[in-house]
């Protein structure tokens, strides 16, 4: 069955990668929070991106059919079928080979086509030629990156998309929100500069998290996740924050579509977004969310 492929990959190829995963698969896979991880990869995410971010895309880009798409950092593959499902052209990379072989296997198991690269984004400019893209999909991947891996990755997306094409950020938590349920499960650690957060990083109570990194691991910091910004946007796109040609946000597109915006207007989340939004008012409200959901367009 196509399940326990996926799944016997996971085991074999994902949970076997030590930075994330310091015990070893049968261990970590027994306990409760292992067995959910699995269930959210076998299939969970793949639900999530078909119910949730396929339909907001396809309201801005339409059919997907033909389009050459770039995913940037698939991971274990789970958006990369859910793109290939709908008759895009997927190229997808990723920096860790076990996450890209259950990328591999997930497409297989699905009897779907995308091509496979061990690549990080930063090598964008050097492998594809400007103006040559549909699509640019950056789902869960920019807060996994260095700061500087972040600015040429933006930068060199946009450069290699066409005119009329699409930057399209998923699942990427937000610098500028005060709880951090990505990472570090706490409230202010996104704030934290990096050298005070590796310190921190052990008082945390994210399990493994609080394991894993040591005062020099700077690199694993940003590999475990980091907030993002709008301020990463304008640095690489070389804008000024109200001119960042945002053109959708999903959360907001759901509020609207599900008749919610007004629902939730007095809970701490939403004063929390007016709040900062009231500071910048010329800036979209998307990079005001707790997790960056974006969508830009490329005029030319």
């Amino acid at each position: 069955m196509a399940r326990d492929r996926i799944e016997q990959s996971l085991r074999d190829n994902y949970f076997t990668f030590r930075d994330y995963f310091p015990d070893p698969p049968d261990v970590y896979l027994a306990t409760e929070v292992g067995a959910g991880d699995m269930r959210a990869h076998i299939e969970g995410r793949l639900i999530q991106f078909r119910q949730r971010a396929m339909p907001w895309i396809d309201s801005m880009v339409g059919k997907l059919e033909g389009l050459c798409i770039l995913e940037v950092g698939c991971g274990t593959g789970s958006s990369t079928v859910a793109l290939a499902e709908q008759g895009a052209r997927v190229i997808a990379t990723d920096i860790h080979d076990g996450s890209l072989q259950s990328a591999r296997d997930r497409v297989s198991a699905y009897d779907l086509d995308a091509e496979f690269y061990l690549a990080n984004g930063d090598s964008l400019g050097r492998s594809f030629a400007p103006s040559s893209l549909d699509v640019v999909a950056l789902f869960a991947v920019l807060e996994h990156m260095t700061l500087p891996e972040r600015l040429v990755t933006i930068r060199a997306a946009w450069a290699a998309l066409k005119p009329g094409g699409y930057l399209l950020i998923v699942e990427t938590p937000n610098r500028l929100w005060l709880y951090d349920d990505h990472t570090a499960k706490e409230h202010y650690f996104m704030w934290l500069p990096d050298d005070l957060a590796l310190q921190w990083s052990r008082r945390t109570p994210r399990e493994r998290y609080n394991r894993i990194l040591g005062p020099d691991d700077a690199v694993l910091l940003a590999r475990w996740g980091r907030g993002v910004s709008y301020h990463e946007f304008a640095l690489a796109l070389d804008c000024e924050p109200s001119a960042l040609p945002v053109i959708g946000c999903m959360e907001l597109f759901y509020r609207k579509k599900t008749n919610t915006h007004l629902a939730y207007a007095y809970t701490w989340p939403r004063r929390y977004e007016a709040l900062l939004a009231s500071r910048t008012p010329d800036i979209n409200k998307g990079f005001f969310l707790s997790y960056l959901d974006l969508a830009l367009k490329k005029s030319k």
